[in-house]
């Protein structure tokens, strides 16, 4: 996607993000073609997975969602062929959550003719998730482009090494010129991938240098054997944990979600008014809302 198309995207969803508070999505809606959409989540989710479903629903689009659960994938149908078995049934738009990292770019490389979007592929990335992030960071922080977040520092707090959305962000923020850090204890950080990004091994020290905090899950779903025993435990990630005492009246809270709080974030967060984790959550309709508008033009 070029600097130009991405900042359509955000313009148009900051535009959207207004008309949903207002309560006035009639007139900013508009489809040039209705196409049929395929939500086929094979992996948990609740923010993502209905927040394409509310979107579907917002431009009046046909959608079916499909699990790994009562699916054909539980007698062992590849994601190709069920996408293929869907695209045969006039499938157009294709949402894929899927625990495979890499699965998205070798359906994208396949007999598909339909539109692919991603919901996440294993630990690899989750792009919908940085993009909504970077538009609620415009919308609070009031800037008017993608140009005017530079310089901006945005320290990651937590289980970078198994985190999607990191690594989304690993890709966006040199793109927008932002200073990206990561905080976390030993053996959190992928280290080929974040050799490029500033590391700080305390909290404190992070918390110097950022404008913005961002607090991951610790994702047990995801062996880790190899880092030992104690890594997915709660008191390893601990002295990490966000307070409301580490954000200053300059600084904002962010948070992909699902939260495990008392592990990254203490309970005392939930209503701070520095908070911005209630907003990602709309701004995701808004998002995946300009999505699915254009794949339909």
């Amino acid at each position: 996607m070029g600097p130009e198309v991405l900042e359509l995207w955000v313009q148009e969803t900051l535009e959207l993000f207004e008309a949903i508070n207002r309560g006035k999505l009639g007139s900013s809606i508009g489809l040039a073609k209705k196409k049929a959409v395929g939500l086929v989540f094979l992996e948990p989710s609740t923010r993502t997975r209905l927040s394409f479903e509310r979107a579907s629903q917002l431009l009046a689009l046909p959608y079916s969602v499909v699990e790994g659960r009562g699916s054909s994938a539980e007698k062992g149908e590849s994601l190709l062929d069920t996408l293929l078995t869907m695209e045969s049934l006039d499938y157009s738009i294709f949402v894929v959550r899927t625990s495979e990292e890499g699965a998205l770019e070798v359906l994208r490389k396949s007999s598909l003719n339909a539109a692919i979007v991603s919901a996440g592929d294993g630990a690899g990335e989750h792009p919908t998730q940085a993009l909504l992030d970077v538009c609620t960071l415009l919308k609070w922080v009031g800037a008017k482009k993608l140009s005017n977040l530079k310089g901006m520092r945005l320290c990651i707090f937590g289980d970078a090494l198994r985190s999607r959305v990191a690594h989304s962000w690993m890709e966006l923020a040199p793109r927008l010129d932002m200073e990206l850090s990561f905080c976390g204890p030993s053996g959190s950080l992928a280290k080929e991938k974040t050799k490029n990004f500033r590391q700080y091994k305390t909290k404190k020290e992070a918390l110097g240098a950022s404008d913005i905090l961002m607090a991951l899950r610790v994702q047990k779903e995801r062996s880790v054997t190899k880092l030992g025993k104690d890594y997915d435990k709660d008191k390893a990630w601990l002295p990490f944990q966000l307070k409301s005492k580490d954000i200053s009246k300059a600084q904002w809270l962010m948070a992909p979600g699902p939260v495990n709080w008392g592990v990254e974030l203490h309970e005392e967060l939930r209503l701070h008014p520095r908070s911005l984790i209630s907003k990602q959550v709309t701004m995701g309709l808004a998002l995946r809302t300009v999505i699915l508008r254009h794949l339909c033009r």
